[in-house]
């Protein structure tokens, strides 16, 4: 009885186990879409899709901790959900320290390219919209004044009168 327990346990290791070579990072390609869009802030924004990702502590974390030791990354989330083909990570970065083959570098580079592929990227330049809708740029914030007005002890009274 232990001896076929033995030999089962053996043939599906040789039958789980794939010769196949995976591909490099260096083989992968990554398809880059570069979108605009309106926002509170200037920023620039990448969500990048991951395939490899097992679990969301260990893999995740991992990838998180790379992301956030490039100069230049502002913020880093990943999002995982168990059974999924393929995962993400939402990166915040200034484009002018960091390069989009820089965060994809970071990740496909881990575990010297073994484990994870970066098949798509998605980065996002959102540009500032004041409240009236018109775009803004950082010179026109320093002609923005922001005031307020404290009622007078009249106008309090009359809000009171039916």
């Amino acid at each position: 009885m232990k001896n076929a327990l033995f030999t089962l346990f053996f043939a599906t290791l040789l039958l789980a186990c794939n010769d196949a070579p995976k591909p490099s990072a260096a083989d992968q390609t990554t398809e880059i879409v570069h979108l605009t869009a309106s926002g509170p802030k200037a920023k620039t924004s990448a969500n990048i899709q991951i395939e490899g990702m097992m679990c969301e502590i260990a893999c995740g974390g991992k990838i998180k901790k790379e992301l956030y030791a490039l100069e230049g990354v502002s913020k880093a989330e990943i999002a995982y959900h168990d059974g999924d083909e393929a995962d993400f990570a939402v990166v915040e970065y200034d484009p002018e320290v960091l390069s989009e083959s820089d965060l994809i570098a970071s990740i496909t580079s881990i575990a010297d390219g073994e484990l994870y592929a970066v098949p798509k990227m998605e980065v996002t330049q959102f540009t500032p919209v004041m409240s009236n809708g018109s775009n803004t740029s950082a010179s026109d914030d320093a002609n923005m004044s922001v005031g307020f007005r404290i009622p007078g002890i009249l106008e309090l009274l009359k809000s009171f009168m039916p």
